[in-house]
């Protein structure tokens, strides 16, 4: 199933990984926003994001927004914050 992935973030991360079923992304990150077309196995059971960026020293915590939007369904979007200059999150889309 094909779907769009955007990426939103406040502050450019020094280094920046995304993947669904271990393919990569987005790397790196250049602009915001930034929007990618995945292809997704299925949506039935969720589909996980893997998420891993880290910033510049004195960086102050900062946002990250994931949107998901596979053909023919609505938008999913999350949002994590950083922590001590890095971010290593799974973050699951569903749709019911």
């Amino acid at each position: 199933m094909k779907a769009l992935l955007r990426l939103r973030f406040a502050h450019k991360p020094a280094t920046l990984s995304l993947k669904i079923a271990d393919k990569e992304l987005i790397t790196p990150a250049d602009a915001s926003p930034l929007e990618v077309d995945a292809v997704l196995a299925s949506t039935q059971d969720g589909v996980d994001v893997f998420l891993n960026a880290t910033w510049p020293e004195n960086t102050p915590d900062t946002a990250i927004t994931l949107e998901l939007e596979p053909d023919g369904l609505e938008a999913r979007s999350e949002t994590r914050w950083s922590s001590a200059g890095s971010l290593d999150e799974v973050i699951t889309f569903s749709w019911k």
